[in-house]
């Protein structure tokens, strides 16, 4: 399994969140001076009703479809802290973005008053679950520092607090329903999916279950790795999956050594 092979979930979601963004974004500035739409008075949703509705679809579809793989990816990454925990917000995070791809679909004039109820539901969900994954995964990241049995990603801890504050930004939205507190939660939880990803890519999974590394720890891990692939050709298993998994590692980080 190459580097790219281990990060495309955290690649695509990073990606993902730049190009959601900005094309919501694009298609809210269009609809701004074609049609007079204005983030300040009206919601994302709205986008909806307007000519450039199909880049909004299109934003919220890929948006949903894209992180529901990452957060399969974060559920094993987060493992050994509080397993009950983990589940729960793995089910809630993958349940919120079905419901974000669902906030994408275009209305039915036909049906206006159907489509809007429906469109309220999917969208609540899509904003309170996403709130609440993002805390209940930043609970999980900040107890990771203290669990002796977490060897996964050291996430900072303003990540944590990163999250915990979104969760307070759903709160407020909730009591104070203005469009400028929704487009900024709206912001804030693709800006967290973005930095989330890109501490999972910086702390290399080595393919070794509970092993990771960073770049500052290459001549360590090599070291490592070098032994424990000695030991298994004294023991005439060189041929093992994982004397293969110890042998991609150590090509990985020579080859990045070797680049520096």
């Amino acid at each position: 399994m190459t580097e790219l092979d281990r990060n495309l979930e955290c690649i695509f979601v990073m990606v993902g969140a730049i190009f959601v963004a900005s094309i919501v974004i694009i298609a809210a500035i269009l609809s701004y001076f074609e049609m007079g739409y204005n983030p300040i008075e009206y919601t994302i949703s709205e986008l909806a009703l307007y000519r450039y509705r199909t880049l909004f679809s299109i934003g919220l579809v890929s948006a949903g479809c894209l992180l529901i793989p990452f957060f399969i990816k974060l559920e094993r990454e987060l493992v050994n802290i509080k397993e009950n925990l983990r589940k729960s917000a793995t089910a809630v995070a993958i349940f919120a973005s079905i419901c974000t791809s669902m906030v994408g679909v275009i209305p039915d004039i036909e049906y206006r008053k159907v489509f809007d109820l429906f469109h309220i539901f999917v969208a609540v969900i899509a904003f309170g679950g996403s709130a609440t994954y993002i805390f209940l995964y930043s609970i999980l990241m900040y107890k990771g520092h203290s669990s002796p049995m977490y060897k996964g990603p050291q996430f900072k801890r303003h990540v944590s607090y990163y999250g915990i504050f979104i969760f307070g930004n759903f709160i407020i939205l909730l009591l104070i329903f203005i469009p400028p507190i929704e487009w900024m939660l709206f912001i804030n939880i693709l800006t967290w999916n973005f930095i989330t990803a890109y501490y999972i890519i910086k702390y290399k999974f080595s393919g070794i279950p509970g092993i990771y590394y960073k770049e500052e720890q290459y001549p360590e891990m090599l070291e490592k790795f070098e032994e424990s692939l000695m030991i298994l050709k004294q023991l005439n298993l060189e041929d093992d999956p994982m004397a293969e998994v110890l042998k991609e590692n150590i090509k990985f980080i020579k080859s990045a050594q070797d680049k520096n």
